[in-house]
């Protein structure tokens, strides 16, 4: 994980634990002093905000420490303040999910990913994201551009009786694909795939043709002592004999011939 982004998780996982914490003493402060449901509600929202302040430690041991920042400013309300607002709408929040059957898991996990978002945000991940996106929605402005006017056309079509509609709707269809082609390229991005496939091409050809030098020279080696030891054997051998081993080494000085010439025509080439 990046160092920025780890820091930012390891200073959320702080402020929650805080919170959780602040949370689950006042819960448990009214859930003593209340009766009945509210006094059950309470306990239960205690309860999530512990089990909540455990998973926050865990994490943040898993995380570690935020790193040092410089003093901040003189913040605009007191930190004590803030604190109690922030604790007063947890519970306002958490009191009444906790009547509603299956609820605690939604409200950790809904927890977990608040102080994820506010990790985000904080180690700038977020506004890269968002910048990201921006920049993805102005260049799909041509293509935006394009399904306007095949929707125009389907309008228009849609009005029409007879040839003018057919042609209305068919010239819609062919801008409809032309913007699934516009898309297909900004997401995939064809001239770079097109580039990296004719670079594989490229490699791949000299790997065939390094590899084939090597077997054609390995050929033609193989095919001229094949020759020769027919030849020998044919001078041997009787009448019969002589024959096929003199069409062996025939064959065999064909191929180490064929062979010679390919390694010449390929030398001359390059």
């Amino acid at each position: 994980m990046n160092r920025s982004i780890r820091s930012s998780f390891a200073w959320a996982l702080e402020r929650a634990l805080r919170y959780a914490i602040g949370t689950c003493v006042i819960a448990i402060v009214l859930a003593t002093a209340l009766s009945g449901a509210a006094a059950e509600q309470f306990a239960t929202s205690a309860y999530l905000a512990a089990f909540f302040a455990a998973l926050a430690l865990l994490f943040g041991r898993i995380v570690g420490r935020a790193s040092e920042e410089p003093d901040a400013a003189i913040p605009v309300f007191p930190p004590f303040f803030t604190f109690s607002i922030a604790v007063t709408l947890i519970l306002a929040v958490v009191v009444p999910l906790v009547s509603q059957p299956g609820a605690e898991a939604l409200v950790v996990a809904g927890s977990l990913a608040l102080v994820a978002a506010v990790a985000l945000v904080r180690s700038g991940v977020a506004l890269s994201a968002l910048s990201f996106v921006k920049r993805g929605i102005a260049a799909l402005t041509p293509i935006r551009d394009v399904v306007g006017v095949g929707v125009c056309l389907l309008l228009v079509a849609a009005f029409l009786r007879g040839a003018p509609a057919d042609q209305a709707a068919a010239l819609a269809y062919a801008l409809m694909i032309v913007a699934a082609l516009l898309l297909a390229e900004t997401l995939i991005g064809w001239a770079r795939l097109l580039r990296w496939l004719r670079l594989r091409y490229a490699r791949a050809n000299e790997v065939l043709d390094e590899a084939g030098a090597q077997v054609g020279r390995r050929a033609a080696r193989c095919a001229a002592i094949v020759a020769a030891i027919a030849l020998a054997a044919a001078s041997l051998s009787p009448h019969r004999g002589a024959e096929a081993f003199a069409f062996a080494a025939f064959f065999a000085a064909a191929c180490a011939a064929f062979g010679v010439a390919i390694a010449c025509w390929r030398r001359s080439a390059h």
